[in-house]
């Protein structure tokens, strides 16, 4: 898998779980682990923190994808672009 591929997977894997976090916290949705009962707060702190994430992974690919359709990344060997 190259770097463009796993980015992308990546980015829409923490895209989804924060929009289920933030749907469970405005739905009200219950979750329990292990019989313990998790805290709606949480789910808005886990989307917070996984939007960010999905913001950054997404700005790394946009990034190395305007890197590579300019030639400005490394294609060989002995090539350096970044």
């Amino acid at each position: 898998m190259n770097k463009d591929r796993y980015l992308l997977l990546a980015s829409a894997v923490f895209g989804v779980i924060a929009l289920f976090h933030l749907a469970r916290a405005v739905l009200g949705w219950e979750a329990f682990i292990s019989g313990f009962r998790i805290p709606v707060y949480f789910s808005y702190l886990a989307a917070l923190i996984l939007a960010s994430g999905f913001r950054f992974i997404s700005a790394i690919w946009l990034r190395l994808s305007w890197l590579i359709s300019h030639g400005r990344c490394m294609t060989q060997a002995g090539n350096r672009g970044l």
